[in-house]
C-alpha cells in the first residue's frame, strides 16, 4: 500500500518536472514524427515520416513509435523520450504523452482517419477507461496543438467536437496519408462485377467484451461462402486487437500486417464494422460493406457519429444463406456512395495540401 502511494506521487513529480523542462526546446531544427501514439508504428505515422523526410532538407526528421521498426526510435527509449520532449516541431497521428509540454512548440495533428465511431470527448466509454484528470490533460494537449488537419468541413466539425479545439486551429487539407492513398489510386470497381475474387476485412476493436461474436471470421456462414466461392480474404485487426487468437482458418484467409493500401487497391470489396479505413476504400473506389452485428450495443457503449452511413451502405450482418450473401455482394456495390463521398471526401488539391503542411516545418 505504502509503495503504491510513493510510486503514485513519484510519477506525478516526474510528470510535473517533465512538463516544466519540455517547455524549453533544445532541438529547434528537428521534426519529431510520433507514430501511433505509443500503440505501434501506424501507416499514418509512416506516411507523415516519408512525406517530411522527402521534403525537408534543413531539418532532421526522426520517427518515434511504440515499437521498434526500421528507421524508428522507440518511444520508451531514452533517446525517444529526449527527442519527443525537447524538439521544437512535432507531427503526430494520435495523442501525445501528457508529460510533453506543447505550449512552446509547433505541433501538427493529422489524426489517423476520418472517425466513424466516436472519439475523444465524444467517446462515451472514455471517462470510465481513463478518468476525469486524464480527460482534462487531453483537453490541454489539444488546446496547445498548432494545427489539426481535417479533410473537409464535416471532419472539421467532428474534430472540434471531439477534442474541443477552436476553428482557427483546424486546417482543411489532405493528410500525408490521404495524399498517399490518392496517389496510389485504385481500379474502378463501382460497376457490377460478375465474380468477387479478393476481399479485404478490417474491423476495429472492443475493450468491453471478451467474446468475438462480432467478428466476421467467427461467422461460419461467411467462412463457408468464401471457401466455396474460392474467395481470398485478407484480414487485418486493430493494433489493440492484433494478437487475438482466432480459430484455425482455411488457407484462403491471409493475415496482413503493416501497410495495407497497396493490397487494398487490388481487392474487389472492403468490409469493416466501424473502422475509419472505410474511407480509404472509398478513396480507392472499392465497394464497401458493413458487418456490424453488435451495432446497437456498440452505439450504446462507444457511440457512432453518423448513423446514416449504416442506412446507405449495405449491411452484411444478419445474412445467413448463400443466396443472400451472394446477392449482397453482387448487387449492392454503389448504394449511397456518391452522397457519402460528397459529405466526407471533398476534392482537395494534393499539391496545395502538401504546401500547407510543409509550411509549419520549414
Amino acid at each position: 500500500m505504502l509503495a503504491s502511494i510513493i510510486f503514485k506521487y513519484l510519477k506525478f513529480f516526474i510528470y510535473k518536472v517533465a512538463r516544466v523542462l519540455s517547455y524549453y526546446p533544445i532541438f529547434n531544427n528537428t521534426v519529431v514524427v510520433l507514430s501511433g501514439g505509443g500503440f505501434g508504428n501506424s501507416i499514418n505515422g509512416k506516411a507523415n515520416y516519408d512525406f517530411l523526410k522527402s521534403r525537408l532538407n534543413k531539418n532532421t526528421v526522426v520517427l518515434i513509435a511504440g515499437k521498434n521498426d526500421a528507421n524508428t526510435i522507440s518511444l520508451k527509449s531514452i533517446k525517444g523520450i529526449i527527442y519527443l520532449h525537447f524538439s521544437k516541431k512535432i507531427i503526430t497521428d494520435n495523442g501525445i504523452p501528457f508529460s510533453v509540454n506543447l505550449k512552446n512548440k509547433i505541433v501538427v495533428q493529422t489524426w489517423h482517419g476520418i472517425p466513424i465511431k466516436k472519439i475523444g470527448l465524444n467517446d462515451q466509454s472514455l471517462l470510465a477507461r481513463f478518468g476525469y484528470l486524464e480527460l482534462q490533460a487531453m483537453r490541454h494537449q489539444w488546446a496547445d496543438t498548432t494545427a489539426v488537419i481535417c479533410l473537409g468541413e464535416h471532419v472539421r466539425t467532428l474534430m472540434m467536437q471531439a477534442f474541443d479545439v477552436s476553428y482557427k486551429q483546424t486546417v482543411i487539407s489532405h493528410s500525408p496519408y490521404m495524399q498517399k492513398v490518392l496517389q496510389i489510386g485504385g481500379i474502378e470497381k463501382l460497376e457490377k462485377k460478375g465474380e468477387i475474387e479478393k476481399i479485404f476485412y478490417l474491423p476495429t476493436y472492443r475493450d468491453w467484451v471478451t467474446d468475438r461474436s462480432w467478428d466476421l471470421l467467427e461467422d461460419n456462414n461467411f467462412i463457408e461462402f468464401f471457401v466455396k466461392k474460392n474467395i481470398t480474404v485478407y484480414y487485418k485487426y486493430h493494433p489493440l486487437d492484433a494478437d487475438a487468437m482466432l480459430k484455425l482458418l482455411p488457407s484462403n484467409f491471409i493475415k496482413v500486417d503493416g501497410d495495407y493500401v497497396e493490397l487494398l487497391k487490388e481487392c474487389d470489396c472492403f468490409i469493416t464494422d466501424y473502422s475509419s479505413a472505410f474511407f480509404d476504400a472509398l478513396l480507392l473506389d472499392i465497394p464497401v460493406f458493413f458487418y456490424a452485428v453488435d451495432y446497437e450495443n456498440y452505439k450504446k457503449e462507444r457511440g457512432i457519429y453518423d448513423e446514416e452511413l449504416y442506412e446507405l451502405i449495405c449491411r452484411l450482418d444478419g445474412l445467413k444463406d448463400e443466396a443472400e450473401i451472394e446477392a449482397a455482394f453482387v448487387q449492392a456495390h454503389i448504394v449511397g456512395l456518391t452522397k457519402i463521398k460528397d459529405k466526407y471526401l471533398p476534392k482537395l488539391s494534393v499539391d496545395s495540401s502538401a504546401k500547407k503542411i510543409i509550411a509549419y516545418f520549414e
